[in-house]
């Protein structure tokens, strides 16, 4: 007995026996060697599942869709999810957790696959890692996804994946019309575009290189970045949380639910894009540098700032100079918060750097494109904070 079983294909046939019966199929365009050689021993897991049965008059009921589609179907429906899709890959592969691992290959080659799926969703490194090659991607991948793969935080979940990838790819579609000198600059970002190809951190590093045009954009998962209010003595992972926008009043927000940490597709999103190794953070005329060789993350914005966060500045001798520059550099106004408020009340709830975001908070980042050459070079793409207003002053 023959079962045909026609695909997309090219006239590349092979021939398993499974349980008496030959099976004859073909592999598609897309199929590597090495995914081939898989599909052997992907029907041999199916032959272990309960499914068919060796008898021909009662064959018991198939209640699995591994015994529903053949398995090579299996690999071809994952050949054809797109590696930015980082989502719908780690579902895929829980969904399918008895040959999960012989779809997605071995140790080693899951390795390179988690990696080009976190490159193109914009998910970088944090902490102390600092090299690619020793960062379990697979373990990055599934933390993110299970933890806040469906979050409907507009900068979490699924909404921020998508986000990410649009900043990443659209802008270098553009640039590659634009681009003026480097021919290797070039190919870098179409490698990256190169969806049959793999996106390596070799890539992101060369693309973290000045742009000709220097158009930055800052993460979506900025302009929800809080601290917490004056006083605050427990973790720095319990400090930083993502304001709700659901939920409408600043009395609302719950920080010990809200906490960044819990978000690891927000804490790892790359901080600007196109990434950069290399970046100043401008905090109230008070420069930072911030370092990372395979991209900035948020993780990095965050630990920039919480350092600075008990700068208390406007205790100089001239502090109402200071306040005034402040205010001036965030592009506010303070009567928005201070209305009627006299200058020392100001100036006594302004005294530190964390009690001025807990009225006027972050709102992203501004690129400040480089206006006249100047004696101090600063290094990589400066970039400032840009404030709203959170709460209203009660005297």
């Amino acid at each position: 007995m023959v079962v045909e079983m026609p695909l997309k294909c090219h006239e590349e046939t092979r021939r398993l026996k499974r349980t008496g019966v030959y099976v004859y199929y073909s592999t598609p365009d897309t199929l590597e060697n090495e995914d081939l050689g898989r599909l052997a021993a992907l029907q041999l897991v199916s032959n272990s599942q309960p499914s068919l049965s060796a008898s021909t008059t009662m064959p018991s009921p198939r209640t699995s869709i591994l015994e529903l589609f053949p398995m090579e179907i299996l690999l071809v429906v994952k050949e054809n999810v797109p590696k930015s899709d980082l989502r719908t890959h780690v579902c895929f592969h829980d969904a399918f957790s008895t040959v999960g691992p012989r779809l997605y290959g071995t140790k080693k080659r899951q390795q390179v696959f988690w990696q080009t799926a976190c490159i193109l969703s914009g998910v970088g490194m944090i902490g102390d890692e600092d090299n690619p090659n020793y960062v379990d991607w697979r373990k990055v991948a599934f933390k993110c996804i299970r933890k806040c793969g469906f979050c409907v935080h507009p900068a979490c979940g699924g909404n921020l994946l998508e986000q990410n990838g649009s900043l990443l790819l659209i802008p270098w579609i553009v640039s590659t019309c634009t681009l003026t000198s480097c021919p290797q600059r070039r190919s870098s970002r179409l490698s990256l575009l190169s969806l049959p190809g793999e996106a390596n951190w070799q890539t992101i590093k060369a693309l973290c290189e000045d742009f000709a045009s220097g158009d930055y954009i800052s993460s979506p998962a900025l302009k929800f970045l809080r601290f917490r209010d004056a006083n605050y003595n427990s973790s720095l992972d319990a400090d930083a949380w993502l304001y709700d926008p659901s939920r409408t009043e600043h009395l609302n927000q719950n920080p010990d639910r809200q906490r960044l940490s819990d978000h690891p597709i927000a804490d790892r999103s790359f901080a600007v894009f196109p990434p950069v190794s290399v970046m100043t953070l401008d905090v109230h005329s008070q420069v930072t540098t911030l370092t990372r060789t395979y991209g900035v993350t948020t993780w990095d914005v965050r630990e920039s700032l919480q350092l600075r966060l008990g700068d208390r500045d406007t205790r100089t001798s001239d502090a109402k100079y200071n306040l005034s520059s402040w205010l001036m550099e965030s592009g506010i106004d303070y009567q928005d918060a201070f209305y009627g408020a006299h200058i020392a009340d100001i100036m006594e709830e302004l005294a530190s750097v964390r009690q001025f975001l807990s009225y006027f908070p972050l709102d992203g980042l501004e690129y400040q494109s480089p206006g006249h050459p100047c004696l101090l070079r600063l290094e990589g793409p400066t970039m400032k904070l840009q404030h709203s207003v959170a709460k209203v002053y009660e005297s």
